[in-house]
């Protein structure tokens, strides 16, 4: 991501959050029939939509959450409820990807060998089927917190650059991702970090556990 002396949007701009948002799809079997990426492990009990804002998070997410079936990334916007089951059918809630944690300059592992991974649990409301997506500012201070820490000012725009990838490009990124991902860790002990990737750089970052 291009370093910059600012961000290239203003806290204050309105955003729609149905369309910064994209959720994974996998193929489940030879019938082709597709299951959403669907985040069962909440401190509730509950479970949520597992959404991201970088097409190349979601993918790096769903290599270890279904590897080798096929994957693919949708966009959030206009989707309808009936997209996925085992969800309250009159509110949504989405769990959106923030980064990976890191320990001492490694990933942390949880007790199954997967990345630990940080989360926003956002509620949305669902109208006529549809869910209706609630604005972001505060998880979009989050991400500018986390970003900035790494000295990656301008993420917003390279978020918008990996949008307008072709799926060639977007696959060798998130194949040098996983690459290049540091070694895992499951010790308890150490500085807790998170991880975030570049894709424009194709280099991870750490930054304190505080940015969040």
């Amino acid at each position: 991501m291009r370093p910059s002396s600012e961000s290239g949007r203003t806290r204050n701009e309105p955003h729609n959050a149905a369309k910064l948002l994209t959720f994974m799809v996998f193929a489940a079997g030879p019938s082709s029939e597709t299951v959403v990426n669907i985040a069962d492990d909440l401190p509730d009990g509950g479970k949520a939509l597992r959404c991201f804002l970088s097409p190349v998070d979601a993918l790096i997410d769903a290599y270890f959450e279904r590897s080798g079936q096929h994957r693919e990334v949708k966009a959030v916007a206009a989707m309808r409820r009936d997209a996925f089951n085992g969800i309250d059918s009159k509110q949504v809630t989405t769990c959106v990807h923030l980064a990976w944690e890191g320990k001492d300059g490694h990933t942390a592992l949880r007790s199954n060998g997967r990345p630990i991974a940080h989360a926003q649990l956002i509620r949305q409301r669902v109208s006529h089927g549809i869910i209706e997506f609630e604005p972001m500012a505060e998880t979009l201070e989050v991400f500018d917190q986390m970003y900035q820490r790494a000295g990656l000012f301008a993420w917003r725009e390279t978020l918008a650059d990996i949008r307008r990838w072709d799926q060639a490009r977007m696959d060798e990124t998130v194949r040098h991702a996983l690459r290049t991902m540091p070694a895992g860790k499951h010790e308890t002990t150490g500085d807790r970090q998170l991880m975030l990737f570049d894709p424009e750089f194709r280099q991870w970052h750490f930054v304190p556990f505080s940015a969040t």
